[in-house]
């Protein structure tokens, strides 16, 4: 039994006890901030951790850290005496959501000067022009793929990522098959360019009314962004209520936000004294660490996407005391009908290799046997069932699976089972260690940022 560590990152000007007396770890590394982790009184084993942590709170103003540069490192808790440094995963925050408290918007152009956007055909009543700046409807004008809506920035801008809301006609008719494709040039804006694939999805049958299909992406260029609908089931045309595109949160070479995450090997019990150390971008920066045998990648429920649940439930984000997490709210709670998915949550992940994981979730809910669906770049890429025992939370893990490097999309969807309580959902974990099943959440408190002089 594996055991998952949780850091709360609640940022504050209080530190570990006497963490400023510590020996310094590294001259050439003149940023550090004091983790204390505690265990909740349970011994833990070979426990993974994961910190989002915003540093540009502690670099002087206009430097930008190097991400190369950090390291995790442990000091004894009474001598701060040097005990040993980490293999840790730094990865700057993948979207530009910063989760929904507070969910900001950030589009890659002026407000003042919306895009154009243009359409291979169009019902004259639903034209595309009703999906600039808000939620319209647009409908194609024949019953003949491939129907295409194509957005026009103005000029190239940093994207990663984009949001589909399909229209819905009932009787299960819905888009079943189509691609997200970028440019840099087109001379129409719509059918030449150099167009390059970024995400597609093939047909996905968990569709409900009101959500929305994201599309997560490494940090790209663009100018042109495509929807290319191929096909749709019950041989109507598609409708599509909102195309939206967005920046990332922080430019990739102005990265001021990460999680970093690590492995602590062994069995333990009580707390223990950890050191984020850093240093700002000088020069070419340091070089990229290799990447630990054994990765570990969180993300917390409050920090989805906003993929609009469909109309009739009842979605609330909530705090709760015993679940994990920074901010206020620190879950997501859903209610629906029993026999219809749920479409909570959405996250961009970024995998730093290929590999077998294991996809482990803390949740909560009716005791007995939920239906769960888990969407890979919107793909099922796991569709079964798990059980919930008594009404606290509960550390489920599904059957590893090989998923490729790089940026991806991961979606759940959920029924609530039979019952009267709502899905509550506090976090999901992916990691390549083996056998990975998590049974407790435990606390870690970061304190004050300290500058070695």
């Amino acid at each position: 039994m594996r055991n998952l560590l949780t850091l709360l990152v609640l940022l504050s000007l209080a530190g570990a006890a006497h963490a400023a007396d510590f020996a310094w770890w590294k001259d050439e590394l003149p940023y550090r901030v004091p983790v204390v982790v505690k265990t909740a009184g349970v011994e833990e084993s070979d426990a993974p951790a994961q910190v989002r942590f915003n540093f540009s709170a502690f670099l002087p103003g206009g430097e930008q850290l190097d991400l190369h540069s950090v390291r995790v490192v442990e000091q004894d808790a009474e001598s701060g005496a040097f005990l040993r440094e980490y293999p840790a995963l730094v990865q700057p925050v993948d979207n530009y959501f910063s989760g929904l408290a507070p969910l900001n918007f950030q589009k890659p152009y002026d407000p003042a000067k919306p895009p154009w956007i243009r359409a291979s055909s169009e019902n004259p009543a639903n034209p595309a022009l009703n999906l600039v700046q808000q939620s319209g409807l647009w409908e194609a004008g024949t019953p003949t793929p491939p129907w295409t809506l194509a957005i026009d920035l103005g000029e190239a801008k940093l994207i990663n990522t984009a949001l589909v809301l399909l229209g819905y006609d009932g009787g299960g008719r819905v888009l079943a098959k189509a691609r997200l494709e970028t440019a840099t040039e087109s001379a129409d804006g719509l059918t030449d360019g150099n167009w390059e694939l970024v995400g597609d999805w093939d047909q996905t049958s968990m569709f409900e009314n009101g959500s929305w299909r994201p599309f997560c992406f490494a940090p790209r260029e663009a100018r042109y962004v495509r929807l290319v609908m191929e096909k749709m089931t019950g041989g109507v045309q598609p409708k599509v209520r909102a195309f939206q595109i967005f920046r990332p949160l922080y430019d990739p070479d102005n990265r001021q936000e990460a999680r970093i995450s690590w492995y602590l090997p062994g069995t333990w019990n009580g707390e223990r004294s950890f050191f984020l150390y850093f240093d700002a971008l000088r020069g070419q920066g340091q070089p990229a660490p290799p990447v630990p045998e054994q990765v570990a990648i969180l993300r917390e429920a409050e920090e989805t996407l906003p993929v609009r649940s469909p109309a009739g439930v009842g979605f609330s984000p909530t705090y709760d005391k015993t679940a994990s997490g920074p901010t206020d709210p620190n879950l997501l709670s859903y209610q629906y009908k029993d026999d219809a998915f749920i479409v909570p949550t959405a996250w961009a992940v970024t995998l730093p290799r290929e590999g077998l994981y294991t996809l482990a979730m803390r949740i909560r809910g009716n005791p007995g046997d939920h239906q769960i669906a888990v969407l890979w770049d919107r793909k099922i890429l796991f569709q079964g069932v798990f059980g919930l025992e008594g009404e606290d939370w509960n550390m489920i893990a599904l059957q590893p699976q090989t998923l490729t490097a790089g940026v991806h999309t991961l979606e759940l969807m959920i029924k609530k089972g039979n019952g009267p309580r709502p899905v509550d959902l506090d976090l999901i974990m992916l990691t390549t260690a083996p056998e990975f099943l998590p049974n407790q959440v435990l606390l870690a408190y970061p304190g004050a940022g300290e500058v070695r002089r």
